[in-house]
């Protein structure tokens, strides 16, 4: 995490190999947190222990931008022009659809 009073990092969290590029973050509960990647796969992340916990592969590009509801439904967008849904059951997240109604890449959610 990042200490603000500080301004320095006590974690370094890695994904994949040097080249891959974590484009977007989003905080599930405080406790644990996802990242959509360069690889079209996000990871769910234990923010305490700073270990990945799961990773969702259901994109064929660029992860560009993901967006909670309720902290138990997942949307996750990018460059592939697809929002792909997942959903909490439990402790792990599964997924539930997917929906390409664009033609170009999905750079917001909210």
């Amino acid at each position: 995490y990042f200490e603000m009073k500080k301004t320095y990092s006590f974690e370094r969290l890695t994904v994949g190999d040097e080249n891959v590029i974590t484009w977007t973050l989003a905080d599930i509960n405080g406790l644990t947190f996802c990242s959509g990647d360069s690889r079209g796969i996000i990871t769910i992340w234990d923010a305490c222990l700073g270990v990945a916990m799961q990773t969702l592969r259901r994109h064929e590009a660029d992860i560009l931008c993901l967006a909670l509801y309720q902290e138990r439904i997942l949307f996750a967008a990018g460059v592939d022009a697809k929002i792909a849904v997942f959903i909490k059951m439990q402790d792990n997240w599964v997924y539930s659809r997917a929906h390409r109604c664009h033609s170009l890449d999905v750079r917001g959610l909210c």
